[in-house]
């Protein structure tokens, strides 16, 4: 058996028993709070001086309820969560104003249709050959050039025997299919 170190008080009952001291005390006039120099003013045989210190009890009883710590815990909890949310939205709002956002999703449509209509002289990767074939590819001329290995770039005369037509990124040009 367990016993509870805080045993539950019912301040309406304490209130039920305070009932009669209550309404002696405002017959006598206004209940001033406990401790205040009104209430030190009183003589203690007043009513209202009493009266006084059971109301403050029975002030800390009701704060003292499940009901009333539930409330105030539930309270703190939220102003918590509303002060995370408000501090992970100004973060996010610094960051997307730190970051360009532009190019961090990548090259817009416009960009990727002119990047597919690039195309690059090159010369043929046979060796031998000093045929010049125009290549379909995103890259403008200067960084084609640089490529590291242009090889697979061929001319007609030396494709794959499969392969009819020059293969292209350009998606408007047809492909070849191997029999």
């Amino acid at each position: 058996m367990t016993t509870d170190r805080r045993p539950h008080c019912d301040p309406h009952a304490v209130r039920l028993w305070a009932v009669p001291l209550l309404t002696r005390a405002n017959a006598a006039g206004p209940i001033p709070p406990a401790g205040s120099r009104t209430w030190c003013a009183l003589d203690n045989t007043d009513p209202r001086k009493a009266a006084a210190v059971v109301l403050a009890a029975i002030t800390r009883l009701q704060e003292n309820t499940p009901a009333a710590i539930s409330a105030r815990l539930a309270a703190q909890l939220d102003e918590i969560e509303r002060i995370c949310k408000e501090r992970a939205r100004s973060a996010s709002h610094d960051m997307s104003a730190a970051q360009a956002w532009g190019s961090a999703i990548g090259p817009t449509y416009r960009e990727l249709a002119r990047r597919r209509l690039l195309t690059s002289t090159l010369p043929c990767g046979h060796t031998g050959c000093t045929a010049v074939v125009e290549f379909v590819h995103p890259l403008p001329d200067e960084l084609a050039a640089r490529l590291p290995d242009v090889s697979s770039v061929r001319c007609p005369q030396h494709l794959h025997p499969a392969v009819s037509e020059p293969l292209a990124f350009n998606a408007s040009t047809p492909l070849a299919v191997a029999a």
